[in-house]
């Protein structure tokens, strides 16, 4: 579905008024997903292939793991 590019930002007006960054951001990602689900699609696309998994070494025998994974939507 192809929309005007400003069209995420006239839906989203409505809805920001006593939402913190972490509401904010999730209500901004469903209204662009309604908006662009093509895009969304893509860029979900371009993420997974760039997954990754890092071990870092650290001080006195610790390691951190760092994971940057697809999480399933059910």
């Amino acid at each position: 579905m192809t929309r005007r590019p400003g069209e995420a930002a006239s839906v989203l007006a409505g809805r920001v008024a006593d939402k913190d960054p972490g509401r904010l951001r999730q209500a901004a990602t469903r209204v662009v997903h309604r908006v662009d689900p093509d895009g969304a699609a893509e860029r979900a696309r371009v993420r997974r292939a760039a997954r990754r998994v890092e071990l870092v070494h650290g001080h006195d025998g610790m390691a951190t793991l760092l994971a940057d994974l697809p999480a399933q939507v059910g």
